[in-house]
């Protein structure tokens, strides 16, 4: 089932070279082609941080398989930067919302 995705992660680590490119390529490979992100990149003089808004439709009907997804997938240095995530999943249904 395909279904509406909105993903919110904080990456913070340490300064080092190319943090955002190196974030870029963990969701590259974690994330189909029709999610799509914007990243906000902060550097202060002791740590790095960059927020991700994922956005778009996902193979994933709850936001548990969307953990499940990443358990499995996730490089342990994607979990050492992670401090917080957000996840909506909105699953397609036929019909409006308000029929009841």
């Amino acid at each position: 089932m395909i279904s509406e995705v909105f993903i919110d992660f904080c990456f913070i680590r340490h300064p080092g070279l190319q943090f955002k490119s190196v974030v870029e390529e963990e969701l590259k490979n974690l994330f189909p082609e029709t999610i799509h992100w914007y990243l906000d990149c902060n550097e202060e003089d002791e740590y790095e941080m960059i927020v991700a808004e994922l956005r778009g439709m996902g193979r994933w009907s709850t936001e548990d398989e969307v953990i499940q997804h990443l358990h499995k997938q996730a490089t342990d240095k994607f979990w050492e930067w992670l401090q917080g995530c957000r996840i909506h999943v909105y699953p397609v249904r036929k019909g409006c919302a308000s029929c009841g």
